[in-house]
């Protein structure tokens, strides 16, 4: 019963943190609104690896696999982002 209290609690949590995100792309913040929103975003993503996936719990082949995955994310979002920047604007 209390695996089951705690993961409704973690979905709250993700919901709340869904609604907070969605809010605060209301509030004119300039650049740290994207910083605010990759952040929680990172909770989220945090609590689901953690308590729905149950990497807190599983072995350390499935947690390395896991890692291994958020590396070549990561990766690939470098590379992609190192493209975008070094793009020079084309004069109309």
């Amino acid at each position: 019963m209390t695996s089951t209290l705690r993961l409704i609690g973690v979905w709250l949590a993700v919901i709340a943190l869904l609604g907070v995100s969605t809010g605060s792309a209301y509030i004119p913040m300039g650049r740290f609104n994207s910083i605010v929103c990759v952040t929680i975003g990172f909770i989220q993503a945090l609590l689901v690896w953690t308590f729905f996936m149950r990497l807190r719990w599983s072995g350390l082949l499935v947690r390395l696999i896991a890692v291994t995955g958020l590396l070549w994310i990561v990766l690939l979002l470098g590379l992609s982002l190192t493209d975008y920047l070094t793009r020079h604007p084309v004069a109309s």
